[in-house]
């Protein structure tokens, strides 16, 4: 059963995100870029989970409707540098609400390439007043020729989301438990 509902212009709110991750090289793990990997953690990875994305309105609803993915070195060199050796070092984004710890989506989006405006629709409300979105990355890479010499790799994660604040749209997204 499909469900379609329109909505008026000013009921949407655009709110276009960037949180930016950073791996050390080096620290913790000798030898590679660690953005954080079960297990192992540093001052600085520390600062790549839970980052705030949005603050989440109470009652109100936010399609995350596309993603993008993108950092401090080439699309060619990123992939190259990918640690393939276990499933928990590929670079890896969750999120979830904060106060009520749901995660949006049901496993780690890995992240094997930079890409832009990829289709990831998804809906997320809060019943809770002051609660928020977070994004939490982790993963390595190994060093490659190109990336000798630097001493950090930087990703960005960005998000594009709409809130809805319809009255009528988020009641009868409540109703449906969409």
């Amino acid at each position: 059963m499909a469900l379609t509902i329109k909505l008026a212009i000013q009921a949407l709110r655009y709110i276009p995100t960037q949180n930016i991750f950073r791996a050390p090289f080096g620290n913790p793990v000798p030898g590679k870029y660690s953005f954080g990997t079960p297990g192992t953690s540093s001052a600085v990875t520390l600062g790549n989970l839970n980052q705030v994305v949005i603050d989440l309105q109470a009652h109100s609803w936010y399609l995350i409707e596309r993603t993008f993915a993108g950092g401090t070195i080439s699309a060619e060199d990123y992939l190259s540098s990918i640690d393939a050796s276990s499933p928990a070092l590929i670079p890896q984004y969750t999120l979830k609400k904060k106060l009520s710890k749901d995660i949006i989506y049901v496993r780690p989006i890995p992240i094997i390439q930079y890409f832009q405006d990829r289709e990831s629709p998804v809906w997320v409300n809060s019943q809770l007043d002051k609660d928020q979105l977070l994004i939490s990355f982790q993963g390595g890479l190994v060093q490659i020729a190109d990336t000798i010499g630097m001493s950090e790799i930087d990703l960005t994660i960005g998000l594009s989301i709409y809130q809805v604040s319809d009255a009528d749209h988020n009641l009868i997204m409540q109703e449906n438990k969409i």
